[in-house]
């Protein structure tokens, strides 16, 4: 795990846009998936989820800002 996570903060656009929101990106960590977003040359872990989650169907990657 923490290579790959090494590898997001070297490469952050490395990985796949979500198809329903292209800001957002995802991977894959063992049974795990995990979406992030770059904004402003940071890294933002938006949500961690179990890749047996309907993530796509039910939008539940998607959380609003608290800014």
């Amino acid at each position: 795990m923490y290579k790959k996570l090494m590898l997001l903060k070297e490469n952050p656009q490395l990985y796949q846009r979500t198809e329903l929101d292209k800001q957002i990106r995802r991977f894959f960590i063992q049974k795990y998936v995990i979406f992030y977003r770059i904004e402003k040359n940071e890294i933002e872990l938006i949500r961690i989820l179990h890749q047996k989650s309907n993530y796509n169907q039910k939008r539940i990657y998607k959380i609003k800002s608290l800014k």
